[in-house]
């Protein structure tokens, strides 16, 4: 059985990857930033 830590860094680092995926041109590493700060909060309380 995996570790439930180890799920959600996984989960994490899948989404970074995503949203670098789509972001704009240029703000790749921005965008991921900003989009992170306000999504890590949720996923914290869900876990």
């Amino acid at each position: 059985m995996l570790n439930q830590a180890f799920i959600a860094t996984a989960g994490i680092e899948a989404a970074k990857e995503a949203l670098y995926y789509v972001a704009p041109v240029g703000e790749k590493e921005l965008y991921v930033s900003c989009a992170m700060d306000n999504i890590i909060p949720y996923l914290y309380f869900i876990l």
